[in-house]
């Protein structure tokens, strides 16, 4: 078998970063467990914990994109019927995240079309999660008391799109601007929010760019839609009908990429930036 040292030390490096976030993270949590601390001190650890969890978790999308990159995407590509696929993914999304914020998610069923989707679930699964990282970081500051998201597919000539709508403040213009632009996700001058969302961002189009696909998104009069589209016969796929595969949702990628949103971090996200500043 063939070894690639570069991608090994790069395996290495965030796994090595994972493990001091994570030792970061077990020292502070004995402190607040133990410590006779005045109530600033605990705000100011728990905005130090956040932190630890979002090193975390930007660890952990990288491992995957690691690993994914590794992989024979030709050898990995299913078929889904586009309706299992999202209507898989509303579940288990509001499952994960049930017990930590206000969420309604649903399907347009009239605006699902048959045609299976042919994709690696691997990468399109992380890229959609993403995207409703997204939604719903944008609805935390929302004046709904719900955040509403609708997932739909349209079949369009030689591809499918998929929309993600939410009823969530519309993203900071200067996060599209600088996607489209091709620069790298923002931070150091934005909100600790606006930070988050812009390398969700950014990690999604990557993803769907790596699908041969596109990625869009569109300011709503009352919220935001992000749109993928994605080839209905990838390369190297041939165009020959197939039963669909059931989709069975990645539990793990799910609790690993709405990690912070679990441990119900709204208030903490909020003030984070005076707290470390």
């Amino acid at each position: 078998m063939k070894r690639n040292p570069k991608r090994a030390l790069e395996r290495s490096f965030v796994a090595t970063i994972s493990q001091f976030a994570f030792c970061c993270h077990e020292a502070i949590e004995k402190v607040q467990t133990t410590a006779n601390l005045p109530l600033f001190c605990y705000e100011q650890l728990a905005s130090a914990n956040l932190c630890t969890i979002h090193a975390n978790r930007i660890c952990n999308i990288f491992e995957h994109i690691l690993t994914q990159e590794n992989a024979s995407l030709s050898q990995r590509l299913q078929s889904f019927n586009p309706e299992n696929i999202l209507s898989g993914i509303a579940k288990t999304l509001a499952d994960t995240v049930a017990d930590s914020i206000s969420m309604k998610i649903d399907c347009d069923s009239h605006s699902i079309c048959d045609f299976p989707v042919t994709v690696n679930q691997a990468k399109f699964e992380f890229a959609f999660l993403n995207l409703l990282y997204c939604s719903i970081r944008s609805g935390e500051l929302s004046s709904h008391k719900t955040t509403r998201i609708n997932l739909s597919v349209k079949e369009l000539k030689d591809s499918l799109q998929f929309h993600i709508k939410d009823n969530g403040n519309l993203i900071n213009p200067l996060i599209t601007e600088n996607l489209r632009a091709g620069n790298p996700p923002l931070s150091g001058f934005v909100s600790t929010r606006d930070t988050l969302i812009s390398f969700s961002l950014d990690v999604a189009d990557k993803i769907i760019f790596d699908m041969d696909g596109n990625f869009s998104y569109k300011a709503l009069k009352s919220g935001n839609r992000y749109d993928i589209i994605l080839p209905k016969f990838p390369d190297g796929v041939q165009k020959t009908a197939k039963s669909p595969s059931v989709y069975v949702p990645a539990i793990r990628v799910y609790k690993e990429i709405f990690e912070d949103i679990i441990g119900g971090s709204s208030y903490i996200l909020n003030n984070i930036k005076e707290d470390i500043s």
